[in-house]
């Protein structure tokens, strides 16, 4: 919520991020994006971040793009790699 993305983290996945062609990289689609998150590869969307003392009301649209995103992630993933 606060940090601003939604990540899909592959465990210890970074150390084959240098490779030209990782398993993870080919199929990401527009708006993905592939990254290193300390020994971890992670598929991250970029949203809005929220702030949790605001209300609700207002930062319901951000919520819904990070839970859009989540979606969005599980589905890719599911047809992509099951």
């Amino acid at each position: 919520m606060t940090y601003g993305h939604v990540d899909l983290q592959f465990e210890g996945g970074a150390e084959r991020l240098d490779q030209p062609e990782t398993e993870y990289g080919r199929h990401h689609q527009d708006g993905m994006h592939l990254e290193k998150a300390g020994k971890s590869a992670v598929i991250r969307f970029n949203v809005p971040r929220i702030d949790i003392s605001t209300p609700f009301e207002e930062s319901e649209y951000k919520a819904r793009e990070g839970i859009w995103a989540t979606k969005h992630l599980v589905l890719w993933f599911s047809s992509t790699f099951c």
